[in-house]
């Protein structure tokens, strides 16, 4: 979108929904022995928290839902 490399970008963007109390979630797609931190570092950007995919098994993809959601409210 900008002349930015593309991770400052995304950082600055990422800051921004911040900055304006938009609620987010990370969902870090990487496979463990690949993972680059990407995922984790938007979401630190985000102040949103980061779940990876075994982290949102059935049993607690219900439970995660109904906490961010809550947060939300809460915010």
């Amino acid at each position: 979108m900008t002349h930015l490399p593309p991770q400052e970008e995304s950082n600055r963007l990422a800051n921004q929904i911040a900055e304006d109390n938009i609620h987010s979630v990370v969902i870090n797609m990487e496979h463990a022995a690949f993972d680059q931190g990407l995922a984790q570092n938007l979401a630190d950007h985000l102040d949103a928290p980061c779940y990876t995919l075994s982290e949102l098994k059935a049993e607690t993809l219900y439970q995660a839902v109904r906490e961010e959601m809550a947060a939300k409210k809460n915010a």
